[in-house]
Parts: C-alpha cells; structure tokens; sequence
C-alpha cells in the first residue's frame, strides 16, 4: 500500500512520502530477514532499526550535507519548519565541522 502512494505521489511530494514510508520500509525488511530467520529476533528490534535509519538521515542532514541529493535536502528544509536564525546557526556548526576536520586532515581537499 505504501508504495502505491509514490506512484501516485504529486512529484514535488515524493520526496517528503519517502521519508514518512522509510520507517515502515525498514521494519518490513527487518521482519522479512526473522521470517526467513537470516537474524534473530532481539526485543523492539523494529523500533531499534528504524530509530538506526532515522539517525543516520538526520547525522547526513546535520553533517554530512554532501550524501543527500538536493531535492532531498530541500524537503527536509522545508518540512522542517527551521527559522532564519536556526538556518544560520546550522550552517555555521557545518562551517566549523569543515574547518576542524581541515585541521585535522591538512592534507584533505575539503568543499
């Protein structure tokens, strides 16, 4: 059911129906991979999983700008609700990750 809404998804919000399908996405795979007893089952294995995938949107989306497509990345900024002042404040944190991390690897050729 949840794949048919990305078929018939208005294009300017596939990418916002991506992010509320991953977490149910996440758990089907988990539950697929115990049935078919590849892993077994630990308590609240789902929730652990899905909280797993939403961290590591939400570290790409904190620090690592470059692994999300653009597309991507505006939708997490518009659905996002940040104010002016917190989109000054964010890209100045992923100004001083870049410049620490030129710090620390002089020899990296960082964007």
């Amino acid at each position: 059911m949840s794949s048919l809404g990305l078929f018939i998804a208005d294009q300017k919000d596939l990418n916002l129906l991506k992010v509320f399908i991953l977490p149910r996405a996440i758990e089907a795979v988990y539950n697929l991979l115990v049935e078919k007893k590849i892993i077994t089952p630990i308590k609240y294995g789902t929730q652990l999983m899905t909280i797993g995938s939403l961290w590591v949107i939400s570290y790409n989306f904190l620090n690592e700008t470059h692994n999300l497509t653009p597309s991507f990345m505006k939708t997490l900024y518009t659905y996002s609700n940040k104010t002016q002042g917190e989109g000054y404040l964010l890209d100045a944190m992923r100004t001083n990750v870049i410049n620490d991390c030129k710090v620390y690897y002089p020899n990296h050729k960082f964007t």
